[in-house]
């Protein structure tokens, strides 16, 4: 007797099984791009709702402390992102008892981080933000903001697992309601928080928490597709597999972290460096690092699907598939960041006017973008190599690449150059590291080209990351 999880399963494999391999990429990415993309509005709405209705102080300090939810967003991905390409991987070998066990794990490994997590944030979080150098006009928006979000670990990152769950599965339309879901309340929240309650920056924290709550909701009820796999959600404990899912999302995670310790490390320097300027500086770097952040999510959404894709063929021992899948994503991940480069050239004043009315601002945005997004059409090449790398069963290749280019390139190059030549300057890190990463990783993919694609094969030990 067949059971509705094996239906399930089985057309989960059907659909990654595919030889068409543009079709299947489209049908994974386009949901999930347009998902992360109302995901970004909603990031961009949250942001003009502090700025118009609260105020450009409580704006600032936000933008002050968005880095730390950038890390926030990262740690859940450790273990999300992680499950996710096990189960791919699983799936494509037919392994589905081998599935209930990476989520069980996964689950018990998120929900004990995120309690440890909450505990620091209110324990540490006072004291990280004094060493930022805030002035004491930012510093009680900045810490009411972190103290609700830290708080909220928990439903962040168990909307993040069920979340990859679903991804990992195959099921991008599910995906992409869970997004909007979450997005669109939002929005309606901040509404009724920030002006109708009148509640400030606390209205916009309570809003993203209630607001992921309803999405994980949502998304746990959709696991009802396969209800085995909602029951496995229990928490549980398998060593071996608790190894490999941190192994497997350690990669993602350090790459998440670095981006939020890069917006750290410049909030840091422009604190420590700005004269009179400092806060509509710090106002205009809030600016675009929720610009990057949203031009990178259609970025993100075709990088985890060529990883799912590619996790999948991998599993099945197919690699003439699994290297047509990085190819497409390599060719429309570059074309799209090709495009936004042309478009934030041509616009970026309008787009900055969008969030502030301060001209000092805007034009201080807009000199800024003119260097780092100079070498945003090969910020893709990296990506994809990490992601790829993760899927062919090679962490430790992918963890080292992630950490080149943030720990190695980019913090040290903006810490030496904002030393050496001040703020101006220190901008050209950004355009730097991604030169030098492109570099880093061609290497890497020619010196290792054959110990990589050989590897994967049916008889492959997947609970040993090989």
């Amino acid at each position: 007797m067949t059971s509705n999880s094996d239906v399930a399963a089985t057309s989960t494999s059907s659909l990654l099984s595919s030889p068409a391999v543009l079709s299947v990429f489209l049908k994974l990415s386009v949901p999930m791009a347009v998902g992360m993309l109302l995901n970004g509005v909603h990031t961009l709405v949250d942001a003009m709702f502090i700025a118009r209705f609260v105020g450009s102080d409580a704006f600032a300090a936000v933008s002050a402390v968005f880095p730390l939810q950038i890390a926030l967003v990262s740690l859940a991905a450790l273990f999300s992102n992680g499950a996710s390409v096990l189960l791919s991987r699983s799936l494509g070998a037919g392994r589905l008892q081998d599935c209930h066990r990476i989520i069980g794990t996964a689950n018990s490994l998120a929900l004990g981080f995120a309690l440890l997590v909450a505990i620091l944030t209110l324990f540490a979080g006072p004291w990280l933000l004094g060493e930022m150098g805030l002035s004491d006009k930012l510093y009680h928006h900045a810490w009411l903001y972190l103290m609700i979000s830290g708080i909220g670990t928990i439903a962040l990152f168990s909307l993040s697992l069920v979340a990859d769950i679903h991804r990992g599965v195959g099921h991008s339309n599910v995906l992409f309601l869970t997004i909007l879901l979450g997005a669109v309340s939002n929005i309606a929240l901040d509404a009724v928080f920030i002006i109708a309650l009148n509640w400030g920056v606390a209205g916009a924290a309570f809003a993203t928490l209630l607001s992921q709550c309803l999405a994980w909701l949502y998304a746990l009820r959709a696991l009802g597709r396969m209800p085995s796999l909602r029951t496995a959600l229990r928490p549980a404990w398998q060593s071996p597999w608790a190894k490999q899912i941190v192994l497997q999302g350690l990669p993602v995670t350090l790459m998440y972290l670095g981006g939020a310790l890069v917006m750290l490390t410049c909030t840091i320097q422009i604190a420590r460096l700005a004269n009179m300027q400092g806060e509509s500086l710090l106002a205009a770097y809030g600016i675009l690092g929720r610009i990057s952040i949203f031009i990178t999510l259609p970025m993100i959404a075709m990088t985890h699907s060529c990883q799912t894709m590619t996790a999948y063929h991998a599993g099945a021992g197919n690699l003439e598939l699994a290297g047509r899948s990085v190819k497409l994503a390599l060719l429309s991940i570059s074309g799209y960041l090709s495009l936004m480069a042309l478009l934030l050239g041509l616009t970026m004043p309008a787009i900055a006017g969008m969030f502030s009315h301060d001209v000092m601002q805007i034009n201080m945005a807009s000199d800024i973008a003119q260097v780092l997004y100079m070498a945003l059409p090969i910020a893709g090449i990296s990506a994809v190599a990490i992601a790829t790398m993760q899927a062919l069963g090679k962490p430790g290749l992918a963890l080292f690449v992630s950490m080149a280019k943030t720990y190695l390139f980019m913090i040290p190059l903006l810490v030496v150059l904002a030393w050496w030549a001040g703020l101006d300057v220190m901008w050209y890190a950004f355009p730097g590291a991604e030169l030098m990463s492109v570099v880093l990783v061609t290497c890497l993919v020619v010196l290792n080209r054959q110990s990589l694609w050989p590897t994967v094969t049916k008889e492959v030990a997947y609970a040993a990351g090989r």
